[in-house]
């Protein structure tokens, strides 16, 4: 079995496991998620272009997805609030850790500066970067992925983390 193959089995068990276990933050969730972050902003910030952002519920909170043009393919902002907020940080660092560690990328790491607590992390695999925020009853994620042969510091922490703030 190739390695992306592991990487889309254990992605999509994480994600479900996520979900089963922390489906109630859906009923307090910010319901405007895709006005946190400008097509303007993404644009300004990955390089590329994006279309309008598309709300679904999938685990833990509410997400809005992006699809890009360009060098960046899409990028996510997904946003958890009250009691889930602290769950969806764990949940997300424990999914994130092990798919890091199955493709070889470097474990998340401590970002300065953002809320309560926040990570950093690139998917070396895939392209995919990704910053994690928990702060007070509030947890935002902000996602980004390149499109193959793309350069990935198009979605290094800097960036992430101006789009997360």
């Amino acid at each position: 079995m190739s390695v992306r193959a592991v990487r889309v089995i254990l992605t999509v068990s994480a994600a479900a496991a996520i979900g089963l276990l922390s489906a109630p933050a859906v009923a307090t969730a910010a319901p405007k998620v895709c006005g946190l972050v400008t097509t303007d902003e993404l644009a300004a910030t990955l390089h590329s272009t994006f279309g309008a952002g598309k709300r679904y519920v999938a685990g833990t909170g509410v997400t809005c997805g992006f699809d890009g043009t360009g060098p960046v393919r899409n990028a996510t902002v997904r946003v958890a609030r009250g009691k889930q907020a602290k769950v969806a940080l764990a949940s997300t660092l424990r999914a994130l850790r092990q798919t890091l560690q199955d493709v070889r990328s470097p474990p998340p790491k401590r970002v300065a500066g953002l809320g309560d607590k926040a990570y950093y992390s690139l998917d070396t695999f895939l392209g995919e970067g990704s910053v994690e925020v928990l702060r007070g009853q509030t947890f935002v994620q902000v996602t980004a992925a390149v499109s193959p042969g793309a350069d990935p510091a198009l979605v290094s922490e800097p960036a992430l983390k101006a789009l997360a703030a």
